[in-house]
């Protein structure tokens, strides 16, 4: 099965920072040096060091969970790719730049400029865009290089798990998977998700072959979980104040597996009729 992957997580503040030994990069602060500065002036994007660059914090998990066949926030076409960001300030865009630096595969790199009025600085913020063909120990820095300085930031990715789609691998046996509740035979909630509030499972001698996701928060949520799932036209909903179903069903393909956004009957679970996505092999 072809291996194209998305990451269905935050931006960079879950990550560590370090710094490089002065024999091999001259002009290198070191993280911890700096203050905060600019703590609490920026709109929730996290603290900045005394230059001006954003710190990347502790990263607290072991593994990373990441589905192929899905868009995420940073694809620009069928590929999809792993996003990861530094943002600085600074007075001239364009006397600063950005090197990254992975042992995976760069697909390319965004550059964005906000102006802060309250701050008279640009707020610059660079995403490099990767491909996670490195599932153990995937290395990625930053290099900030200023005119009289160069800011460094690390991290490691310790592990990165591959799934068909949402948490899950299409063929898995059913003892295999985290089950919330049994429904029947061929269907059960699944314990954990990160598509949808509940997502349905549905199996096959006891294999899975089908994914539901429904009781989608709001129908924001659902408009973009199609639009990641590549769907040829954006969803509409009938009244999202007091109905919240799905005007425009449709059925589309996007690389191996078949999705399917419609409003499905689950009055025989006592779950009524919710708006869905839902997805399999093709």
């Amino acid at each position: 099965m072809k291996k194209n992957l998305f990451i269905l997580m935050a931006f960079v503040c879950l990550f560590s920072s370090c710094s490089k030994d002065d024999d091999e990069i001259t002009g290198i602060v070191p993280t911890e040096e700096f203050g905060n500065k600019y703590a609490g002036d920026l709109y929730g994007y996290g603290l900045l060091d005394e230059v001006g660059v954003r710190v990347w914090s502790e990263f607290e998990m072991d593994k990373i969970k990441v589905s192929r066949h899905v868009c995420s926030p940073f694809d620009k076409g069928v590929e999809p790719t792993i996003g990861h960001e530094v943002f600085y300030l600074c007075d001239d865009t364009s006397n600063v730049s950005v090197k990254w630096i992975s042992n995976s595969n760069i697909v390319r790199v965004d550059k964005n400029e906000i102006w802060i009025e309250s701050l008279k600085k640009w707020q610059v913020s660079s995403v490099v865009c990767f491909e996670p063909t490195i599932l153990k120990d995937l290395y990625l820095e930053a290099y900030v290089e200023f005119p009289d300085t160069t800011v460094r930031r690390c991290c490691i990715y310790p592990e990165i798990e591959v799934y068909d789609y949402d948490f899950f691998n299409f063929g898995t046996h059913r003892s295999e998977i985290k089950i919330k509740k049994d429904l029947s035979f061929t269907m059960s909630v699944a314990a954990e998700a990160i598509n949808g509030s509940t997502t349905l499972l549905e199996f096959k001698d006891d294999k899975l072959v089908k994914i539901y996701s429904i009781n989608i928060p709001s129908s924001g949520d659902i408009i973009f979980l199609g639009e990641r799932c590549n769907i040829p036209e954006k969803l509409q909903i009938t009244n999202p104040a007091t109905d919240f179903m799905i005007a425009n069903p449709q059925e589309w393909t996007f690389g191996e597996l078949k999705f399917k956004a419609f409003n499905i009957d689950l009055t025989a679970y006592d779950l009524g009729i919710q708006a869905c996505i839902s997805v399999e092999l093709k």
